[in-house]
């Protein structure tokens, strides 16, 4: 469970499934606006309405909080470009 929105801020789920689990998308004033000379990432990742699409799973439940369950696509790349799964760093963690 992560929590609320912060005011000013809001959160949808982009394509749920029947038990409301999706993408999680936001936008406020804490999301960024874009990636720096790359328009083409930038309109990637933000929708028509202004939502960034964050590659997170989750839901909302019936009282408004946002709960995580996973990625979208369960790589992350790093700042130089390489390519992690996030299995190898859960592993190492256990």
């Amino acid at each position: 469970m992560i929590g609320k929105p912060l005011p000013g801020s809001q959160i949808k789920i982009f394509n749920p499934d029947i038990n409301g689990y999706g993408e999680v998308c936001m936008k406020g004033r804490h999301v960024f606006l874009g990636y720096l000379g790359n328009d083409k990432a930038t309109w990637d990742v933000f929708d028509s309405e202004g939502y960034f699409h964050s590659g997170d799973k989750g839901c909302l439940d019936e009282d408004g909080f946002l709960k995580l369950t996973g990625r979208i696509k369960e790589l992350i790349i790093t700042s130089g470009g390489e390519n992690v799964a996030p299995s190898q760093i859960e592993l190492k963690l256990k």
